[in-house]
């Protein structure tokens, strides 16, 4: 449960900062895996 509320707040900030104009999604795809443990559940 802990990896799921970790993705959610992950993406959370990544979507945050893409409506700010300020995507970075390598950044962001590394520390979703990061955060999970595994691959990224991120939507392209």
């Amino acid at each position: 449960m802990a990896r799921l509320e970790a993705s959610e707040v992950v993406y959370q900030q990544y979507q945050e900062d893409a409506d700010a104009g300020h995507p970075d999604s390598a950044a962001w795809q590394q520390a979703l895996e990061e955060a999970t443990g595994g691959e990224p559940a991120v939507p392209a």
